[in-house]
């Protein structure tokens, strides 16, 4: 071994200038000190990086995902953040202390779950639950609202809109939109969510009786009187018809099934006036409706669904059964709000022109970046 360190250092040797020399050097230290410290150093690493990044992560925990769950529309039922927009909400109207503050906070809530409807019928399916639950949720709060505003007392109608109203508005334009989105031909479910929701929110539960009464009193004002008389007069014919003495329980008994038959008719002869109503107002409406600008089959199928509606509720108005009523406000609302599904001609390309739009906007605002950009390296 020592011959051969004799025989090496008796070679000539090169010598390197000096800034060779140094990067020969540090080359050398650099390899050493990552072989020796190169787990030491992984550690330095994400020791010196470890705060930085637990502040990102709480930050995101603490302020960017709540805020993106309450105010994205993107967010709807069903959705991993949903529960996170929930519970802001509810802290939010449990600091609402005075009931105009949570009657404008609730509105402004079924406005968003109907903006929420908007974005779910966007990607409209037959099975899609998330959209009829969301339509629901902003029909429970609508009534919500609506009973806290019956305890506060209003001041004089004035002509300027209130806020109130103008979610109102709101919520009709983004109604009107889910019902194009589903349209027509969408399932008798959804449909009667839909253009229930319509008017429900024309006319909250507090406004709801006069729109009855509006119906009502289209025929002979004195139709309830007559009723009433008539019934009367069938209470006392069948008392009379009793010429045996009776004993006083079966009398009772059997004055009591006169008047439920009686209320049982005159409760059948008010439902087919209505439904004579309504289906004045179905003819009137297939007279008065411009067929060139909709869709020749949306039109066709609006009126179909309507007549099968009607035909629905005079059978059940002749069996007496106990769903008439629904009926009835079910083929009411599609008479009032079916314009709303039908499609106007060129729908399709309308809105695949706005899309194109949209996506032309993106690239003009992409290739100015990139313009801006460029001008900033020259």
């Amino acid at each position: 071994m020592d011959k051969i360190f004799k025989q090496l250092n008796a070679l000539p040797k090169f010598k390197l200038r000096r800034r060779a020399e140094l990067k020969l050097r540090f080359r050398l230290i650099k390899i050493i000190w990552q072989k020796k410290y190169r787990l030491s150093g992984d550690f330095i690493v994400v020791k010196h990086f470890a705060p930085a990044a637990a502040v990102f992560v709480a930050l995101c925990l603490v302020i960017i995902i709540p805020t993106y769950s309450y105010a994205s529309s993107g967010v709807t039922y069903g959705h991993v953040l949903y529960p996170i927009k929930q519970t802001i909400e509810k802290v939010e109207l449990a600091l609402a202390s005075e009931p105009e503050a949570k009657v404008a906070k609730i509105e402004k809530f079924a406005t968003r779950r109907l903006a929420e409807a908007e974005a779910l019928s966007e990607d409209y399916s037959e099975d899609n639950k998330a959209l009829i639950n969301t339509i629901e949720k902003a029909v429970e709060l609508k009534t919500e609202s609506q009973k806290i505003s019956s305890r506060i007392v209003e001041p004089a109608q004035t002509a300027t809109p209130t806020p109130v109203m103008e979610d109102q508005s709101k919520q009709l334009e983004t109604l009107s939109r889910v019902a194009q989105n589903v349209g027509i031909k969408t399932d008798e479910v959804m449909l009667d969510k839909v253009s229930s929701a319509f008017n429900f929110i024309k006319f909250p539960p507090g406004q709801a009786k006069k729109y009855k009464r509006r119906v009502a009193t289209t025929t002979d004002e004195s139709a309830m009187d007559e009723t009433e008389t008539e019934a009367d007069a069938g209470v006392e014919a069948g008392n009379a018809e009793e010429s045996a003495p009776v004993e006083p329980e079966a009398a009772v008994a059997d004055t009591l099934e006169a008047a439920a038959k009686a209320k049982g008719w005159q409760k059948k002869e008010q439902a087919q006036k209505n439904l004579e109503i309504i289906k004045r107002e179905i003819d009137k409406l297939k007279d008065d409706i411009d067929e060139s600008k909709y869709e020749p089959d949306d039109v066709e199928t609006l009126f179909e669904r309507l007549d099968d509606k009607v035909e629905k509720t005079e059978a059940a108005i002749e069996e007496e059964s106990d769903g008439t009523d629904e009926l009835i406000k079910s083929v009411e609302a599609l008479k009032d709000n079916g314009q709303y599904f039908i499609k106007e001609k060129n729908w399709n390309k309308s809105k695949k022109s706005q899309s194109d739009e949209a996506e032309e906007d993106k690239d003009n605002r992409n290739n100015k970046d990139r313009k801006n950009k460029n001008n900033r390296k020259k």
